[in-house]
């Protein structure tokens, strides 16, 4: 696979398997911010952009020697939603409310030498709020419509979208909130760094949050970068009236 660096980070995202991780160790944004360049992201990153080229080719090439991995652009808009739901949905409504009570008891021991704890505390609740709404809007508005409209079409009924555009730029101002929270999250605890007097409760908080940073990351990406790119597809087609479709309808 030829790739380069004018290539948006958000279709290398969903072109290569095993991209992510690349951008993860980089902490390059392919999810709120894809539609940049793979070299503008690394130039704001401060990151060597001939590595992470390197990188990307070696995880292309390891992808096509490999079992081919689900492609998320192909598939139904019901599996997707389905997928989003069952493996990032789910995983947060439970990881919120289990991790609350560890971040309130670690600010509470620990907030005399740790007072960013305190401001810990505020993001985390502000945080789950954010994207408790944001999961309610998905599963009760956006997902539902998205799949009544393939259904709809797939028997050959009359099906519209509308006003999907105002819906999907709402979707995307929530992810940019949630980024950057995740990102002040991430600044306020030195990306994550455990302190020398941490107790086990306190690095559990840490790892723990570490990792709902990087399961939002491949939420945001899977929503920004494949499924909102689609549905605009097929609003387009849906307005020009034609009956040729790019997205698979099962």
């Amino acid at each position: 696979m030829h790739i380069e660096a004018s290539v948006p980070i958000g279709e290398l995202a969903v072109r290569i398997p095993g991209a992510l991780d690349v951008f993860e160790r980089y902490r390059l944004d392919y999810c709120c911010h894809g539609s940049r360049s793979l070299e503008e992201a690394c130039a704001q990153r401060g990151v060597p952009l001939a590595t992470v080229l390197q990188e990307l080719r070696e995880a292309a090439e390891r992808s096509a020697q490999e079992e081919r991995t689900t492609n998320w652009d192909r598939v139904s808009l019901r599996e997707l939603c389905r997928h989003i739901v069952a493996e990032h949905h789910a995983y947060l409504r439970a990881e919120l409310p289990r991790l609350e009570p560890y971040l309130q008891k670690i600010a509470r021991v620990h907030r005399e030498r740790h007072p960013e704890l305190v401001e810990l505390c505020r993001l985390f609740q502000e945080l789950s709020e954010e994207i408790r709404h944001h999961l309610r809007e998905e599963e009760e508005g956006l997902f539902p419509q998205a799949v009544r409209t393939e259904t709809a079409l797939a028997i050959g009924e009359a099906a519209s979208l509308q006003p999907i555009a105002q819906a999907i730029e709402e979707r995307e101002r929530e992810h940019e909130r949630a980024g950057a929270l995740l990102d002040s999250i991430r600044r306020l605890l030195d990306d994550y760094t455990v302190p020398e007097d941490a107790c086990p409760t306190y690095r559990h908080v840490l790892e723990s949050l570490e990792r709902l940073e990087r399961d939002m990351h491949r939420h945001i990406h899977l929503e920004n970068n494949v499924l909102h790119p689609r549905l605009r597809r097929l609003d387009t087609l849906l307005a020009s009236g034609t009956e040729e479709l790019s997205v698979p309808l099962r």
